[in-house]
């Protein structure tokens, strides 16, 4: 599994055309084969910053999410700066993961139990 979590920041002014152009691809990417998230939150401590998970079966549906012409678009979209002004640079974290299970949580010690609400699976 590809796990990318990602960052943007967007000026307070440019707040609503971002929203309209993320929440097109998000639905785009969310059809696509082998995307099993796609979710972009505001952070709330820090308005104007959306932090992106996408998790994809592997990376070979990733790939083509990259090369897909509505996630160039959008790329496109967010490089236009008469239209989205960003208020710093994006950053993007890669990871190959497997999910960990309960079982193998507690053979590697993995404490969850103060989690108030956390019901493991």
């Amino acid at each position: 599994m590809i796990i990318v979590h990602g960052t943007t920041h967007v000026a307070p002014e440019s707040r609503d055309a971002f929203l309209e152009e993320a929440k097109g691809t998000i639905a785009l990417s969310l059809a696509e084969a082998g995307c099993m998230a796609y979710t972009c939150s505001e952070d709330i401590t820090r308005p104007g910053t959306f932090h992106w998970i996408e998790e994809w079966a592997d990376l070979e549906t990733f790939n083509a999410h990259a090369d897909a012409a509505h996630h160039l678009d959008f790329i496109r979209a967010l490089a236009d700066s008469t239209r989205i002004i960003r208020s710093a640079p994006p950053s993007g974290t890669y990871f190959d993961a497997e999910p960990l299970d309960a079982q193998r949580r507690a053979a590697m010690g993995f404490s969850i139990s103060s989690a108030p609400g956390h019901i493991p699976s």
